[in-house]
């Protein structure tokens, strides 16, 4: 999940990978407009923290947003709050 949650200006990302894998991050608003589309490089196994900073816009206005973290084929969805 995503730590800490309101968050301003940085937040971490904290999964476990049983694989190599690439991974994904989106992030749309509540209406369900894609706000951010990133994709990281193919990641080892085991544990990995990603900070969101780099990858969020400027432009993302306080609010709450659905980040999906895609591991191959499969989406985890989880609601954030930035607080700016």
């Amino acid at each position: 999940g995503a730590y800490p949650n309101p968050f301003n200006p940085s937040t971490m990302i904290s999964y476990q990978l049983p694989e190599d894998i690439f991974v994904s991050i989106k992030i749309y608003n509540l209406l369900g407009a894609e706000i951010v589309n990133a994709i990281m490089p193919s990641l080892n196994q085991g544990r990995h923290n990603i900070s969101l900073s780099p990858i969020l816009s400027p432009k993302m206005a306080s609010g709450v947003y659905v980040m999906d973290v895609i591991l191959d084929n499969k989406i985890f969805a989880r609601k954030f709050t930035l607080i700016k």
